[in-house]
């Protein structure tokens, strides 16, 4: 058979496509380093495709093209086509099976990164829940006591007890300042 001009186009177009994914898959490795097993893959493919195959398939297109007889019969071609495309699959299923470990190493790293994130999150909470404890324990609630002392000395209860009168703090001295109040209107009381 002869091969008519618009299939000759197309595999010349097709040679044209995998020297492309050729390229574009080199300049990856290029930028992402090569990993042994990727490496030893382009490598099999550069000798296997390119340096014997894709030669000898462009001359045959070559020739074709010029109208000249085959280099060989059309079904040795297939099988010969069939045979040196496969070894362009060598680094394809290489790439796929880095691409893979790599997105599977970054996932682990994510989950590693997100699992931190909530442990330092929860120490967070629990530094935040103390801190509350901490300002519950000794400020509100003596500044709660102080307000009820307050309260009862103003509603005439002299005999009331002043908390937190110990401290050495800013509670203390209003315990203090409250603490002389009610001194005071116990001697009022008296006179």
């Amino acid at each position: 058979q002869t091969i008519t001009p618009g299939r000759l186009d197309e595999a010349m177009y097709m040679t044209g496509q995998v020297q492309h994914a050729w390229d574009r898959l080199q300049r990856q490795v290029l930028i992402v380093g090569e990993p042994p097993r990727l490496a030893a893959a382009i490598t099999a493919t550069r000798d296997g495709f390119f340096r014997e195959a894709e030669p000898r398939y462009r001359a045959f297109l070559a020739i074709a093209r010029a109208g000249g007889d085959r280099p060989m019969p059309l079904p040795e071609f297939r099988r010969w086509t069939v045979a040196a495309l496969t070894g362009t699959l060598i680094a394809r299923d290489a790439a796929i099976t880095e691409a893979v470990e790599h997105g599977t190493a970054l996932a682990f790293e994510a989950q590693e990164h997100l699992a931190i994130a909530a442990v330092a999150t929860l120490g967070m909470l629990v530094l935040a829940g103390g801190a509350l404890l901490v300002l519950l324990r000794r400020l509100i609630l003596p500044v709660q006591h102080l307000t009820a002392a307050v309260t009862r000395l103003a509603g005439g209860d002299v005999a009331a007890e002043v908390p937190e009168r110990g401290r050495h703090d800013e509670i203390g001295a209003m315990a203090a300042a409250i603490e002389a109040f009610r001194e005071n209107a116990v001697e009022l009381q008296q006179t």
